[in-house]
């Protein structure tokens, strides 16, 4: 009685041992889970090939999020004097992005919101001075900014800047968590 007592605690040992060695604490560090790979990320903003880290992958300028994919498809600044920079920022430049918005998701989306509280658009790297929104557009001219899931908006945001900024700092993040960076280079300014 004694050893089945012995080899059958020692089975349920080895079997929690075995069971506690397959999982990983850390989701950050890649384990081969589907959960962990959802949140690896790569970053190949600057075009080094290095990986970065967040919750976003950034490679070519899509920021992929799980509901949303955004792809910076362009920029350019709007100087001062421009017609199209309009009055609204006497003496400031203005920063257009244009993106792709995709919604991954099975609800529909506003594009605007959507980008506002995935993308934050930032003078430096170390975020302190943020860039104020100066306006948006859709790119077919109308004013439709509901995205209906596996549908894709293309449009603008614009940001003010200030005279003499060499470069503008997007950054991708998911809410409540850290996520990937995208240098935009400025001329004009």
């Amino acid at each position: 009685m004694t050893n089945k007592f012995v080899n059958m605690l020692l089975l349920i040992l080895l079997c929690s041992a075995i069971i506690g060695c397959g999982g990983n604490a850390d989701p950050g560090v890649a384990s081969g889970n589907a959960d962990a790979s959802a949140d690896a990320s790569a970053s190949d903003a600057n075009g080094d090939g290095k990986a970065g880290t967040g919750t976003n992958i950034i490679i070519d300028g899509l920021f992929a999020f799980r509901a949303y994919e955004i792809l910076i498809i362009g920029h350019k600044v709007i100087p001062v004097g421009d017609p199209e920079h309009g009055s609204g920022w006497p003496g400031k430049p203005i920063l257009d992005i244009q993106f792709m918005l995709t919604n991954k998701g099975d609800s529909n989306t506003d594009a605007l919101m959507s980008f506002i509280t995935y993308m934050n658009v930032y003078r430096d790297e170390e975020r302190q001075g943020r860039c104020t929104m100066a306006g948006y557009y859709n790119m077919d001219g109308s004013d439709r900014l509901t995205v209906t899931p596996g549908d894709t908006f293309v449009g603008g945001i614009k940001y003010v800047l200030e005279p003499g900024d060499e470069s503008a700092y997007v950054f991708g993040n998911e809410p409540l968590k850290e996520g990937g960076m995208m240098v935009l280079p400025l001329e004009g300014t």
